[in-house]
């Protein structure tokens, strides 16, 4: 009997410590913040006098989100060092312009502005202070990946970033309607992170994760809506979402957002729940959940950048901007 443990060991020992290295050197991390003050999406209404709201008052806390914020920590013998990126606009002013100046009205939600990455000191520097101090809101989810899948995703982080083809800088381009899948198309922060899950073949149609709603069109204005100009009072009627009968992007505008505060908190109900993937785990005080994804095999002859199928005026007007 022990000879033949012995002789099994041997035979199969590559593939054991193969696994077992697997589990530690390939990482995706993204940590989540829910916004500042809770976001009420009940109705048009709520949404903006909350959201005004978390804005004012994030305004006197360091390093604080006012809708929140998803950040991807990448770590993996197959990169060159441990990858940290995360997504956000370039200018809280150029939002309140849309907002006041060229009257989007609830249009904002999908605007294009322009976006940048945070740098990797600026990462640490912010999971440090929110790794110190326990009144900070975090969680994250960790998947343990493959090498097939972490190599795609790396491919699509080099892309995003300009890093394998310099002429090729989505990330330039923050929209809440974006998909950095698609091609010439910036994201925020949320669609950033979650479409590494998707490159890496991870499904990411969780109804947990994301907000779904139909914009009534008479809130929408600008360029997104022939020039109809909205005020905040018109946003105060507005009582609920339209119901999606009609024609879109005429008498309804779809929406739909991996939002932040979602995932922190489905993170926290799972975590003290239970669930059979994803298991309870901990970076520091930071309480989080772990996916053993190493199974999952992506599909390798799909793009990682993909075209468009469904339209949306945000990006089409986004196309203007950029010609």
């Amino acid at each position: 009997m022990l000879l033949s443990v012995i002789c099994f060991i041997r035979v199969s020992g590559t593939s054991i410590n193969k696994v077992q290295d697997t589990l530690k050197a390939n990482e995706l991390i993204l940590y989540t913040v829910p916004s500042y003050i809770p976001l009420d999406w009940s109705s048009p209404s709520s949404l903006m006098e909350t959201s005004i709201d978390s804005f004012i008052y994030s305004r006197f806390s360091k390093k604080s989100y006012s809708i929140g914020h998803m950040i991807i920590v990448l770590n993996s013998p197959l990169a060159d060092s441990s990858v940290k990126m995360a997504m956000r606009s370039t200018s809280n002013r150029e939002k309140i312009n849309l907002f006041i100046k060229d009257g989007v009205g609830m249009g904002i939600l999908g605007a294009p502005m322009q976006g940048r990455l945070e740098t990797s000191g600026e990462i640490d520097e912010f999971l440090l202070l929110y790794q110190q101090r326990e009144s900070r809101k975090i969680s994250f989810l960790r998947y343990v990946l493959n090498e097939k899948s972490t190599s795609r995703v790396i491919e699509f982080l080099n892309l995003y970033s300009g890093k394998s083809k310099e002429e090729y800088q989505p990330y330039k381009l923050y929209g809440g309607v974006f998909w950095p899948r698609y091609e010439n198309e910036g994201a925020g922060c949320s669609a950033f992170a979650i479409a590494t899950l998707e490159v890496a073949g991870i499904s990411v149609d969780n109804p947990e994760w994301y907000i779904s709603v139909n914009i009534p069109g008479d809130i929408v204005g600008g360029p997104f809506n022939n020039g109809r100009r909205v005020k905040g009072v018109d946003i105060e009627y507005a009582k609920e979402w339209h119901n999606g009968n009609g024609i879109p992007e005429k008498d309804f505008f779809p929406y739909k957002v991996y939002d932040p505060s979602k995932i922190y908190n489905w993170i926290n109900t799972i975590f003290s729940n239970g669930s059979e993937k994803y298991k309870p785990h901990s970076i520091g005080r930071i309480k989080g959940l772990t996916y053993d994804a190493r199974e999952i095999i992506p599909e390798m002859n799909e793009p990682i950048i993909l075209k468009r199928e469904q339209p949306s005026c945000f990006v089409t007007v986004l196309k203007e901007r950029v010609k």
